[in-house]
Parts: C-alpha cells; sequence; structure tokens
C-alpha cells in the first residue's frame, strides 16, 4: 500500500508541525513526551502507529510535498482537533479548517471532513458534516453539507455541492442568494441554485440613489466571474445605437417575481446584465407583467428595464396578443413594440401586422374628463421641456386610403397619413393645444353632421377652433365634446 497516495493525493499535512520538529530534534525523553502527547491530539491507536510515523517521515522528508504542492494536493489542512487515516478514506474532526492550493485561494471550515478513496485508489470526492462555510475573496457561503467532485480526467476538483439553508453572501455585500440546494462550476464560475431561490442585488443608478433588485424563482444560475464577458450585446435605448459590452449576471427561471424600484414584475423567465459589475438592464420573458409603485402597468412576451435611465421596452411578437402599457396619466398603449422613459415621458410605439393604439385621457375645459384614440403604425411622443410635447403618429403603408386614424369621444373622428398633437401642459384649461392631420386628411362630426377634407386640417383642441389648410378660407366653431349622454 502506498502511504504518500494514502494521505498526501488530496492534503499537505502542516498540523502541529512545530510538535514534530520537536519529536525529531528534541531530547530523548522530552522527544518522546512530546510524541506521545502529539499521537494523542489525534486519537491515534497503538496499531496505527507505524502508518502515523511512516506519515511523519514522508512529511519531513519528502520535500517535493512541499515545493510542487499543486500537483501534490488540492489543499493543506490549517487545522483540525483530530486526524484518522483509515483504508479507504481520510476523516479530519473538529473545528477543521483546510485552505484551496489553486488559482482562486479559499477556507473551508467545517466540524468534519471526510475524503473519499473511489474504486481506483485515488482520493476523490470530499465531504462535510455540520455547520460548513467556504470564505473565497469574492463571497462566502455557508451550508450545512458541502461536497467537493473531483473530475477523474482532469484530476481536480471541477464540482462544488452545497444543501440546506444555503446562505451566500458577495464580499461587498451586494449580492446575496438563499437557497435549498446549490452546485457551483468551479471551472466555468457559474452558480446553480435550485428548488426555490431568493436572491437580492443591490445597485447604484446614476443619479446615486441606491436600491434591491430581488428575485423569487424555482432555479437561478448566477455568474461569479469579474468583468464582462466578449460577447457584445446591443443596449436598446431610445434613440440610441450604441453598442456595449454587456454580462449576464443571474438567469431565473420558473415563476419569477422580481421585486425593483417599489414596482413587482412577474415572468417564467429573468435576466439580469451589468456593465463594469453593476446592474444595468433586467430583461423579462414568459408572459411578462410589470406592476410599478407610481402606477405603470405593463404586459409582454417580453419586458426590458433599463434600471438606471428608467427606460422600459415592452414587446410583443404575436399577431393576435400585443404588447400593453398604462402610464403614469392613464395613457392606455397597445403594440409590438413599446419604449417609454418614465424619466423623460418620451415614448415609442410600432405595430407590425395590426395597428397601434394609444388612447391618451385629459381634461376639458368644464372640468370633465375625455378621451382621445389614436390607431396607427407608428406613434411616438417627444418631451420638449418641463410643459410641452409633441406626439406623432404616421401610417407606413403607401395606399392612399390607409390612414392615421382618430377618435375623439363618441361623435369625432379624423384621418391622415400623419398626426401632430402638441399639448401644453402648463395652461390649466387645455391639455392639448392643438391637433394637426396631414395628407388626405378627413375629420367627421357625426352630432353635427359635417365633413370636412383638406390636405392640412388643424384643430385647436383648447378652444374648439377649426382650421383648414392654414389659410382661412374654411373656419368655424366644432363641437368636440364627448357626448356619452
Amino acid at each position: 500500500m502506498s502511504y504518500s497516495k494514502l494521505t498526501f493525493s488530496l492534503f499537505i499535512i502542516r498540523l502541529n508541525l512545530s510538535k514534530l520538529y520537536k519529536f525529531m530534534f528534541m531530547n530523548w525523553k522530552t522527544a518522546y513526551s512530546e510524541g506521545e502527547n502529539f499521537m494523542k491530539c489525534f486519537n491515534f491507536e497503538p496499531k496505527n502507529f507505524i502508518r502515523v510515523l511512516l506519515v511523519f517521515l514522508l512529511l519531513f522528508f519528502n520535500s517535493s510535498v512541499f515545493v510542487n504542492a499543486e500537483e501534490a494536493s488540492d489543499f493543506q489542512i490549517d487545522h483540525a482537533d483530530s486526524l484518522e487515516v483509515l483504508d479507504d478514506k481520510i476523516v479530519l474532526n473538529g473545528s477543521v479548517a483546510v485552505s484551496s492550493l489553486g488559482s482562486d485561494p479559499f477556507t473551508l471550515i467545517t466540524d468534519k471532513l471526510v475524503s473519499i478513496k473511489d474504486s481506483s485508489g485515488e482520493y476523490s470526492d470530499i465531504e462535510t458534516f455540520g455547520e460548513s462555510r467556504i470564505v473565497t475573496n469574492k463571497y462566502s457561503l455557508s451550508a450545512d453539507k458541502i461536497f467537493f467532485r473531483k473530475d477523474k480526467l482532469l484530476k481536480k476538483f471541477t464540482l462544488l455541492e452545497a444543501f440546506g439553508s444555503v446562505k451566500i453572501i458577495s464580499k461587498d455585500g451586494q449580492q446575496k442568494i438563499n437557497s435549498p440546494k446549490v452546485k457551483i462550476d468551479l471551472i466555468q464560475k457559474i452558480l446553480y441554485a435550485f428548488d426555490g431561490v431568493h436572491s437580492e442585488q443591490i445597485m447604484e443608478d446614476e443619479a446615486g440613489k441606491r436600491q434591491t433588485v430581488s428575485i423569487d424563482s424555482v432555479e437561478q444560475d448566477i455568474d461569479l466571474n469579474d468583468g464582462n464577458n466578449s460577447k457584445k450585446l446591443i443596449t436598446e435605448a431610445i434613440d440610441s445605437n450604441q453598442s456595449k459590452n454587456e454580462k449576464k449576471q443571474l438567469t431565473a427561471r420558473n415563476n419569477v417575481v422580481t421585486s425593483l424600484d417599489e414596482g413587482k414584475v412577474f415572468s417564467d423567465k429573468g435576466e439580469l446584465y451589468s456593465i463594469n459589475n453593476k446592474t444595468e438592464k433586467a430583461i423579462f420573458t414568459g408572459n411578462a407583467t410589470l406592476k410599478s409603485a407610481d402606477g405603470i402597468k405593463a404586459i409582454g412576451e417580453k419586458i426590458t428595464y433599463y434600471l438606471n435611465t428608467k427606460v422600459l421596452s415592452v414587446d410583443s411578437d404575436s399577431q393576435t396578443k400585443m404588447a400593453m402599457l398604462t402610464k403614469e396619466d392613464g395613457t392606455e398603449i397597445i403594440g409590438n413594440s413599446i419604449i417609454y422613459n418614465s424619466n423623460s415621458k418620451d415614448l415609442i410605439v410600432t405595430a407590425k401586422a395590426d395597428r397601434a393604439k394609444l388612447t391618451v385621457p385629459f381634461q376639458e375645459k368644464d372640468g370633465s374628463t375625455s378621451q382621445m384614440t389614436i390607431r396607427a403604425d407608428f406613434i411616438k411622443n417627444t418631451e420638449i421641456n418641463a410643459s410641452e410635447s409633441i406626439l406623432t403618429a404616421e401610417q407606413n403603408s403607401e395606399e392612399i386610403d390607409d390612414l392615421v386614424e382618430l377618435i375623439y369621444g363618441v361623435s369625432f373622428r379624423g384621418w391622415g397619413k400623419k398626426l401632430f398633437i402638441s399639448q401644453n401642459k402648463s395652461i390649466p384649461d387645455k391639455k392639448a393645444d392643438s391637433l394637426t392631420l396631414i395628407e388626405n386628411a378627413k375629420i367627421i362630426d357625426r352630432e353635427k353632421d359635417q365633413t370636412l377634407e383638406a390636405p392640412i386640417i388643424q384643430i385647436g383642441l383648447g378652444d374648439r377652433t377649426l382650421n383648414s389648410g392654414f389659410n382661412g378660407r374654411s373656419k368655424g366653431e366644432i363641437p368636440l365634446q364627448n357626448n356619452n349622454n
């Protein structure tokens, strides 16, 4: 039997090394006494004396164990109350502390550690018993039980498994993970959590405000690597084609509930992306629903939220079920792609097979509330300043009869290739200043049985005046009130 393989294929023993030196070099009586105490501290039986002596001699004379530690071992023992060498395993008991010797050093602390010999006679897996903790330069992990799995071909540990109330905290305290079961790919540095996972990520937006993004799901994959992935992803933002290097931090699957910005997102799958190790973007797919604290609601096949800029993108490729968004002011939007900036209030809506739809509520001069619905292939709202904005709607089709449609109340209709609404919120008694229809413009007031067609039609929604062609040839009062009664 090879005692070197038996004892040192996994461990470099430096436990109570000073006592060993005393045993070798002190006077005979003192050495004998120290040696006897040394044996007792490991709880060795007399029948194992020869084996222990060989271990000591190997440790003292085999300098290659120290010189080429990485080849000889995966761990070194820092402390243990006792060590037991058996035919099929090595057992460390009592306040066990071992350190890794690889490129990513860490310390393992546990009550009991067992290294098991496989069928080929090599020591392979390591198992801990009792409360166990791993401390690295990136995170700490605590669990009821930890396994290290060794790859026979690579001859190195490639997988860590942890069970029972697993808790992981990053060194900077900005990331926390709780799960009953965790696996860590030690080569790819990917963490897999199962069976009900709760994770938290603390991030800071451009204004310096800190917030916690928490995710609950059945399972999650978390990248433990530093820096960005080599893969380039396009950051989708309003009027921005800027390419950024991004890293996928986290993927959550099955019954995903995400809390962010005092709101919640429900989805089948959720992903977090970071730039320079700072959380930047969240993507939710599969029956995604968002509900924010300030009244924003969104439903789509895919919801993308940029945590720094507060840009929200809602998408649906389905021709039967389009994406939906409700703004803080009650404006309802339906389309295949909706991009909304909750800071600037800028909005872009596009549609594919069916038209996009935007319903805007606003207050009349008499205090009543009306609403206007716009249907078009493309709708955009741009905030000029805090009080002024312009809403644009266009129809992309070249067919003459394919026009933007405007519905005001139950009696007023309007059409045109393009539509513009200029709003001035600083004037209390008129929410929208003017509405302009361009190219094949037409309006119908069914209540008054009035119809007007012109290349350009402009309506003052505040004072209810109408101008056709901007040349004063047809000018008059048009009743635009909501006639629901």
